[in-house]
């Protein structure tokens, strides 16, 4: 990011934009780090039939000393070891939890030790054994960490923390807790899963394995060949590839697992790609945009919002979509910026003129300058100015870099700013930009300043507070309660210095919001919330006039109400303006479990479908002029009638003695009570209390079972039939052979 002073000629003081740090004297060592992408995506626990991407974690770290920028580390080490989030949870070692390091070296061509990633840094170990960052570029990095999303507790937790250290020899100078964010929720299953629909059914029928993640992969596998053999570019491939002729589903089944990027370049495994393959992105977007999604009947590419690319990336439940924007919620209660808005619609992303990975949203395709000079607004909801076409702003001061990482490419994430610091320094991660949704993500900002949110406050990094006018970034003021008292006032006298960030008509824009709770003492003492507008006329009657504001500010209520869970529910908000000014209300803070919508004066809680208890949300009213106080909503959110729908999948045939699976799905509304699972097989074993199950049967037979589903005091249950047979002499081998026999017996 540039800063403001640099990146064009208009003014620049940001007032209020980081109004007004703690007049605490800030740390003289300081470490922040963060992750290069906000997540890493991985195959899952099993490594055995194909692997997408490797468990890879990337973190990054800026050392600073008294406000500079360390770049001679003579003598200095920076380490990262696991530590516990505060619900407990840490994740330590993943050696035992993915069966990676098995088939490390035919996927990628190393034979790194178990728990070390294919560039050499390592998971901490079972002891927490701190590992230490490389030192390059004025910044620490510890590259592919196969940190998994498992914890040492079994829990999942997509964003466990590491504790980075700096020391000078045996004494620590500074430490920092981040996330290392990480997610295998792929949910290819929803349509390559053995019994879903039709349309992504080998013609050899599914393959019915027990285990859920090779299943889907033998699955996809045998599809892919079905699609390609017979085709000349296909065979040179399966050759160049050192694949069986007989395609990537034999040589998979012969114990050789499948690189999908030995063939499809893809851009985050450098030297992938064979010639005649299209590249993955490419091809994986284009294959899918128009697939129908089964649960809404559309096409992917039609889609709208982030359940789409939900179906593929992390996912519903790790909702890796959680960053400033990611989070941002509508008037009507639905999410405001989706995947959509920044990358296009799925067949945009196919677009061959696309590098993968690389042809990116700028940050300038959405904040397009200050008040004073943009595209028609300070930003957009939206980086397109036609369909694939990125918005070009008119003013640099958020821009990201050019050509960075290569000529032709302006990353944020490769993007330095203020001091030579990374803007992922400050903002954190693409896609996790400070605040997020997810409370590990805050814990650094809250520990190095106070406050969650953007690294703003000078503090945080200054031993003492900057003497200077516009010298921060973006060309910001200094951030401190003697700047709001008096140090703004002869730069003040001027309103072309204030208008960039308070407006053209100094009653402020989304560029003077504080990023912190405050006080300060000007005509009086004022408070100011945390997201509170500032304006020229919040203490006095606009800039360079030194008299106090003539115009009282709004005033908005306490409200309560009573929702049921899964259910909506409007109610009004309370506000009133001592002029009767009509006013304009707004969200400031969301609830936890669920989201509020506002329209006019009445808000609606949208209800989380299974969260019973209370919750609260804050609001606020503008007259125009200025904020109002802030206010809090407490929601009561009671258990309504239990909704359960159970989804029940088993193979419709199986053998004598072979394990044949058994699954199910439930989707809960209006209680919290959690979902129990009991399968009847229908013979004489013991019912068994799990969601999917593997079993096998002694005899011959057709047997009628039954999975029940216990939500509270809800039950609900599905039936089906499985013809067990006695297997034939010449498949008389229980195993993997006599299943995959079977399976070809069946069609």
């Amino acid at each position: 990011m540039k800063n403001l002073a640099s990146a064009s000629g208009v003014f620049r003081l940001c007032i209020a934009v980081c109004l007004f740090a703690s007049a605490s004297i800030g740390a003289e060592w300081v470490l922040i780090g963060w992750n290069d992408l906000g997540m890493h995506c991985m195959d899952g626990s099993d490594y055995s039939v194909f692997s997408v991407l490797p468990p890879y974690n990337t973190v990054y770290a800026h050392l600073i000393h008294q406000g500079v920028l360390v770049t001679n580390t003579t003598g200095i080490t920076v380490t990262y070891e696991a530590v516990a989030d505060p619900d407990g949870s840490i994740n330590r070692s993943s050696k035992d939890k993915i069966n990676f390091w098995q088939y490390v070296n035919t996927l990628y061509g190393v034979n790194p030790p178990p728990d070390t990633g294919i560039a050499g840094f390592a998971m901490p170990g079972p002891a927490n054994t701190p590992q230490e960052m490389h030192f390059t570029n004025d910044y620490y990095v510890a590259e592919g960490v196969p940190v998994f999303s498992i914890d040492d507790a079994t829990n999942r937790n997509s964003y466990p923390l590491m504790r980075l250290i700096a020391r000078q020899g045996t004494v620590e100078l500074a430490h920092t807790d981040v996330v290392l964010p990480v997610s295998d929720e792929m949910n290819c299953r929803v349509c390559h899963g053995s019994g879903a629909g039709p349309a992504a059914e080998p013609a050899v029928g599914w393959a019915w394995d027990c285990a859920i993640e090779k299943d889907v992969k033998f699955n996809i596998l045998q599809f892919h060949d079905e699609k390609n053999l017979g085709n000349p570019v296909y065979t040179n491939l399966l050759a160049l590839g050192q694949y069986l002729p007989g395609g990537i589903y034999a040589t998979s089944t012969n114990g050789t697992p499948i690189l999908c990027g030995r063939c499809h370049r893809s851009n985050a495994l450098p030297g992938t790609g064979l010639p005649g393959a299209p590249d993955l992105t490419f091809a994986m977007h284009g294959l899918h945009a128009n697939v129908v999604d089964p649960d809404t009947g559309l096409t992917m590419d039609s889609s709208t919002n982030r359940a789409a690319c939900y179906r593929c990336h992390p996912g519903i439940n790790t909702r890796c979509l959680r960053g400033a924007m990611g989070k941002a919620i509508a008037d009507d209660g639905s999410m405001l910026i989706q995947c959509q808005n920044c990358h296009g619609q799925i067949s945009n992303v196919a677009d061959t003129n696309r590098t993968g990975w690389l042809t990116l949203p700028m940050c300038q395709s959405c904040h397009t300058g200050p008040a004073t000079h943009n595209n028609g607004q300070i930003r957009y909801d939206d980086a397109f100015v036609a369909s694939n076409v990125w918005r070009t702003a008119v003013d640099q001061l958020f821009a990201s870099n050019p050509d960075v990482p290569l000529p032709g490419f302006n990353l944020y994430r490769f993007s330095r700013g203020h001091s030579d610091l990374y803007c992922e320094n400050c903002h954190n991660s693409t896609h996790a930009e400070t605040p997020t949704s997810v409370r590990n993500d805050n814990i650094q900002a809250i520990n190095v300043q106070g406050h969650d949110g953007k690294i703003a406050d000078c503090l945080a990094c200054h031993v003492t507070m900057p003497n200077t006018v516009n010298g921060g970034p973006h060309g910001m003021h200094p951030a401190s309660a003697q700047w709001g008292n008096s140090g703004h006032k002869d730069p003040g006298d001027t309103p072309s210095n204030c208008q960039p960030c308070h407006g053209l008509n100094q009653r402020g824009t989304v560029l003077s919001h504080t990023f912190a709770a405050r006080t300060i003492n000007a005509f009086g003492t004022k408070r100011f919330w945390q997201g509170q507008e500032i304006t020229c006329f919040t203490c006095h009657n606009g800039s360079g006039n030194t008299s106090s504001s003539t115009n009282p500010p709004p005033i908005v209520y306490q409200v309560a109400t009573v929702a049921t869970a899964g259910m909506n529910v409007t109610f009004p908000l309370q506000a009133r303006d001592p002029n009767g000014t009509n006013l304009i209300l707004r969200i400031v803070s969301q609830p936890a479990h669920g989201t509020v919508g506002v329209k006019g004066t009445n808000a609606t809680f949208f209800a989380d479908p299974t969260f019973i208890g209370g919750d609260i949300f804050t609001y606020a009213a503008s007259d125009g002029w200025q904020d109002s106080n802030l206010a809090t909503g407490i929601v009561s959110i009671l258990q309504g009638q239990c909704i359960v729908s159970l989804v029940a999948t088993a193979a419709p045939s199986a053998l004598v003695a072979a394990e044949a699976p058994f699954w199910a799905a439930a989707t809960v509304s209006g209680c919290s009570n959690p979902a129990v699972f009991t399968w009847d097989f229908g013979d004489t074993t013991t019912n068994e209390a799990r969601q999917n199950a593997c079993h096998a049967f002694n005899s011959a037979g057709i047997y009628t079972w039954t999975v029940t589903v216990q939500v509270g005091a809800t039950n609900v249950s599905r039936s089906g039939s499985v013809t067990v047979l006695v297997p034939e002499p010449a498949l008389a081998v229980i195993g993997v052979a006599c299943v995959v026999l079977m399976r070809r017996r069946r069609t």
